[in-house]
């Protein structure tokens, strides 16, 4: 799906390359980015994956947020709780859940991932890998 609109702190956003001219398989942008979607009538999902490439710059940050235009039109309750299947996304057996933000192990889990009473409009993320 094209975007309708991108932009790039630094550099360009890029399909297909990373802002240095790197091949990837997605987007490539660089800095603070914007990019916007508007899905088609009747979707209700959006499913993404986002790779932070490492540089060896030890001040590497992410974050990555989904916004929807429609989050500002209804009430929405104080906390969710947000629950993944995690073989939806390709995992299966024990998970190890690392919490990016605070830089800590969350724990493990099995089957699905639950990030409970999440405040509106708030976000977490989160790397889910195979336990070893």
């Amino acid at each position: 799906m094209q975007w309708s609109s991108a932009h790039a702190g630094w550099g360009a956003v890029r399909n297909g390359l990373t802002s240095d001219g790197q091949a990837i398989d997605g987007i490539g942008t660089h800095a603070l980015s914007l990019i916007v979607y508007k899905l088609p009538e009747g979707y209700d999902t959006f499913k993404t994956k986002v790779k932070l490439v490492d540089n060896s710059d030890s001040r590497n940050r992410l974050k990555f947020l989904v916004l929807n235009e429609k989050a500002f039109e209804q009430p929405s309750p104080e906390t969710s709780d947000i629950k993944v299947d995690l073989a939806s996304i390709g995992l299966s057996g024990k998970v190890v859940v690392r919490d990016l933000w605070e830089g800590k192990e969350v724990g493990t889990t099995e089957g699905t991932f639950t990030c409970e009473k999440l405040p509106c409009h708030t976000t977490r993320l989160y790397r889910l890998s195979p336990a070893k």
